[in-house]
């Protein structure tokens, strides 16, 4: 490995600019409160040189990890409340996005979109996909 590609010889403020740079964002979680000031913001996963790298609203870089499921375990990748929008992964299913996922603070019938698709928080705590008919007449 060249000595500029090396991670451990970069300051954070350059590895960061890097990895948002030439890195593929492959998570990234939207939340949205409502609330003035830092009331909303996104929080990202990238995968950079095969490792992942987790990138919080605050510019806060943490890793390396070895995998994505790795990274995800962060606090703030895996938690739905009532301000989360909507979720976007491109390494994993919806599904296999909404699996991994635990609801803290979102009431009964709190919607959130991931990869595309609409999910809802069950009166039972679990999210389950929306179901959209669409009749044609």
């Amino acid at each position: 490995m060249k000595p500029d590609d090396n991670h451990d010889e970069l300051g954070d403020e350059e590895l960061g600019e890097r990895i948002s740079e030439q890195g593929e964002r492959v998570f990234w979680l939207y939340w949205d409160s409502g609330a003035p000031g830092i009331g909303a913001g996104a929080d990202s996963i990238y995968k950079f040189k095969n490792q992942y790298w987790n990138y919080s609203f605050d510019n806060e870089l943490v890793g390396p990890f070895d995998s994505l499921d790795e990274a995800m375990q962060w606090p703030d990748f895996l938690g739905v409340t009532g301000a989360t929008e909507c979720i976007y992964c491109s390494e994993f299913t919806a599904p296999e996005v909404a699996s991994r996922l635990e609801i803290y603070d979102a009431e009964s019938g709190h919607r959130v979109q991931i990869n595309d698709e609409e999910w809802e928080v069950s009166p039972d705590g679990r999210l389950e996909r929306v179901y959209i008919l669409n009749w044609i007449f």
